[in-house]
């Protein structure tokens, strides 16, 4: 064990009150190399912070109690005048970087955080989502047996309430075609989204995407961001839940959906397929999901081979390419 590899012994304690996942429980802590003697990718997280003390140290500790030796976390706080400044503090001593100043949003939050990173694997969490127990593990440990996989994202979608009431949800595979119609943005037509928290990426793809979130973006940074590591290869699955995505009130994304659509239409240069809404509309008018499942249209219309991992065993995973819309 690492003597940087935080545990419940060396964080500070919980609040009172607060037990399970992350607070009285973690993953389990992982040897200092992986079976083959080589030593874990580096993972880079970022999380982009503004008064989120509600949860802020939920995540912070979803994040340092995975048991992972090699983990760099940032934090960029854009100048809270909540508690959360304070909070981070008390978690100092495990993070590679972090700074509380006021900034241009999100987006360059973001940028600030990811330039102070080094990790092979790169990932962003906000303030009040969280990863879940032994992601860090799967994730590392598929990247390291996949060296030509260059993003993955969960098969197993997860969300929560304020007071981390998890549900999984499920998700076959991501088509880039079906994404280039939008179809993981939230209309009558889609298939589900590309879960931001669940989703790492190797630093070569971001250098090739252009190595920066775009600031113009005020919701839909990551759909922006899928939309130019599409042009660079497809998005790889994986069978085990890694994120949270947590809905509470005042919830920027919540609250300004329309807006969030509307950007990730404009990154696509779409103004919206009008025909496929309208198959759409038809096929659940006349009720034809008791007889054809939606996901079968889709993936009739736009399915391609995309790569499903799954687990294999402890430490294990074993892949499998089929057409998945």
């Amino acid at each position: 064990m690492s003597p940087q590899t935080p545990t419940l012994n060396t964080l500070p304690p919980p609040p009172p009150g607060r037990t399970g996942w992350p607070w009285t429980e973690a993953s389990p802590l992982l040897p200092e190399t992986m079976p083959d003697g080589q030593p874990w990718p580096r993972i880079s997280i970022v999380t982009p912070s503004y008064n989120q003390g509600q949860f802020i140290e939920e995540t912070i500790r979803s994040v340092l109690l995975q048991g992972y030796p090699n983990l760099e976390y940032i934090i960029i706080d854009g100048g809270s005048t909540d508690e959360s400044v304070e909070i981070i503090r008390k978690y100092e001593p495990w993070l590679a970087y972090w700074v509380s100043e006021k900034d241009r949003g999100q987006a360059h939050g973001l940028n600030k955080g990811f330039a102070q990173t080094s990790g092979a694997i790169m990932a962003w969490i906000n303030s009040d989502d969280l990863y879940l127990p032994g992601a860090f593990q799967a994730v590392g440990e598929i990247f390291a047996a996949y060296p030509d996989l260059v993003w993955l994202t969960s098969g197993m979608p997860s969300e929560c309430d304020e007071q981390t009431r998890v549900v999984l949800n499920y998700a076959s595979g991501f088509s880039s075609r079906f994404f280039s119609v939008a179809g993981y943005l939230g209309h009558l037509y889609s298939s589900g989204w590309i879960q931001q928290e669940s989703t790492f990426w190797r630093r070569e793809l971001w250098q090739q995407g252009g190595g920066t979130i775009d600031e113009t973006m005020t919701l839909a940074l990551d759909f922006e961001l899928w939309s130019r590591f599409f042009c660079h290869s497809p998005l790889a699955v994986v069978q085990a839940p890694l994120g949270c995505f947590r809905f509470h009130n005042g919830q920027r994304s919540r609250a300004f959906m329309e807006r969030y659509v509307a950007e990730g239409m404009r990154c696509l240069g779409l103004k919206g397929p009008i025909w496929l809404e309208g198959v759409a509309r038809i096929y659940k008018h006349l009720r034809l999901y008791h007889i054809f499942p939606w996901q079968k249209v889709v993936k009739w219309l736009y399915g391609e081979q995309v790569m499903v991992i799954y687990p294999g065993g402890v430490g294990s995973w074993k892949q499998q390419r089929q057409k998945r819309a």
